[in-house]
């Protein structure tokens, strides 16, 4: 059985092909760019005829898996961005012509979201320092209550005023 440049196998019955071109992968003399899809999805080099060969999968550096998977969303981005004006036409015809009231607003809000990018939530804070107004929540309640006077529950289901007892 060959192996490659770090040792790793590659791979049971595959054929010169496949092996020359794993120890191609594993020595940079080609890099994941060249591989089939079919190769970058299945993490192993094709035979001479297309096939795989049966067996265990090679193992095969960290980097070459990570270059392998990047190389599939690249691929794959390429390929949306190809047809993205196709999805954007079917959007606005959908948008223009459904008949369900629905699927209009629903494809003016994507077109509205992917145009203009996803409305942030924000938050409102009226105070000059919304820290010290926590700080302060968190030392009322230590005190007894809001209003601070030991007189109050805390508001938690069973408690009672510090100093008193539960029986009295």
């Amino acid at each position: 059985m060959a192996k490659g440049k770090n040792g790793g196998r590659i791979g049971v019955a595959a054929d010169k092909h496949a092996k020359d071109r794993m120890e191609a992968l594993l020595d940079g003399r080609i890099t994941v760019q060249d591989l089939t899809m079919a190769e970058l999805m299945k993490g192993r080099i094709a035979n001479s005829d297309g096939t795989f060969s049966a067996g265990l999968k090679p193992r095969l550096p960290t980097s070459i898996l990570h270059g392998m998977t990047n190389e599939i969303a690249r691929r794959a981005m390429e390929r949306i961005r190809r047809y993205g004006d196709e999805a954007v036409q079917g959007l606005m015809e959908l948008a223009n012509e459904a008949e369900s009231e629905q699927v209009r607003l629903q494809s003016w809000k994507l077109i509205a979201e992917y145009a203009l990018g996803k409305p942030q939530e924000r938050v409102i804070i009226s105070s000059a320092d919304p820290w010290q107004d926590i700080i302060d929540g968190i030392m009322a309640e230590e005190r007894g209550g809001v209003g601070g006077d030991n007189s109050e529950p805390t508001g938690r289901k069973g408690s009672t005023p510090r100093g008193a007892s539960p029986h009295t």
